[in-house]
């Protein structure tokens, strides 16, 4: 990536608190994104229930953690899997993307797991964390092709962020804010998710 965009992007990143990437700036190849999309399709396949319904209203919207239990089949074919995601989100171009956008030295990858919210469903406003001084960022690649509505909203001190991500998109944000995905009007909202610990 060009020197003058990254340092563009960097500016918007610690400006807005979030920043959205879309191809060609993310280091992921089509097989790769083919790959991605090809877990979260078997991750959901393999969910039981229905979305969750927190019990103050305040979401609704499937979780699946990619690192325990979203498969029904075989432990081996569990492992194969987190070490193919592993593979993708650590790849070397993966970790220099994170550490030139944070100005990091290091980064560390945690919690990744999927977020599907279909029609009507929504993740309400909420901090991640409750630590104001440590830096900590969300990586969300979008991996769903159709849907209307589902919007990140992310909630600064003077005013409030809001953005569509587009398919096979990456919106890198900071935790230490409030956020939010508002209603899914039509279709279908696939999330991978992730954090960064800087």
């Amino acid at each position: 990536m060009d020197g003058k965009i990254l340092k563009k992007l960097r500016q918007e990143l610690e400006k807005n608190k979030y920043i959205l990437l879309e191809r060609p700036k993310i280091p992921l190849t089509d097989d790769e994104f083919d790959k991605l999309e090809e877990i979260l399709i078997c991750a959901e396949r393999n969910r039981s229930g229905g979305p969750k319904l927190a019990k103050d209203n305040s979401s609704c919207f499937y979780e699946i953690d990619l690192q325990t239990s979203y498969f029904s089949v075989s432990k081996q074919s569990r492992v194969e899997y987190e070490e193919e995601i592993t593979e993708i989100i650590e790849s070397d171009e993966m970790i220099n993307l994170y550490k030139k956008f944070t100005g990091a030295d290091e980064v560390i990858i945690n919690s990744p797991q999927v977020n599907i919210l279909n029609t009507q469903c929504w993740i309400g406003r909420h901090r991640d964390i409750d630590c104001e001084n440590e830096e900590v960022f969300n990586i969300v690649i979008q991996l769903g092709k159709i849907y209307d509505g589902g919007e990140f909203v992310i909630y600064l001190e003077e005013k409030l962020q809001e953005v569509w991500l587009p398919y096979r998109s990456m919106l890198i944000f900071d935790l230490r804010f409030e956020h939010e995905v508002k209603k899914v009007i039509d279709g279908e909202r696939r999330t991978l998710v992730y954090s960064l610990d800087c």
